[in-house]
């Protein structure tokens, strides 16, 4: 399981191929697409025209994602992670 940090404010999950983020308003795991978490850490910029060289490996988007363990996540959600998710 991989953990990660988005913005500084969203926690997500990486999870046997499917991906999860804390809705802290609700307290749970909401299923979010594949791509949410791979563009960030492919660094792609929907906003930049196609064709532009910052379109992918931009560093600016690559440097808004962090990966935590799994204390880090708990810590910042505030509570244990559970298994199954949603």
């Amino acid at each position: 399981m991989e953990y990660y940090l988005i913005e500084d404010i969203e926690v997500c999950i990486r999870n046997d191929k499917k991906d999860y983020k804390y809705n802290s308003l609700k307290g749970e795991w909401e299923p979010i697409p594949w791509s949410y978490i791979q563009d960030y850490l492919m660094g792609f910029d929907e906003s930049e025209p196609e064709g532009s060289p910052y379109r992918m490996f931009n560093g600016d988007i690559m440097r808004r994602i962090k990966e935590l363990d799994e204390s880090e996540a708990e810590r910042i959600i505030g509570e244990k992670i559970e298994l199954p998710l949603n």
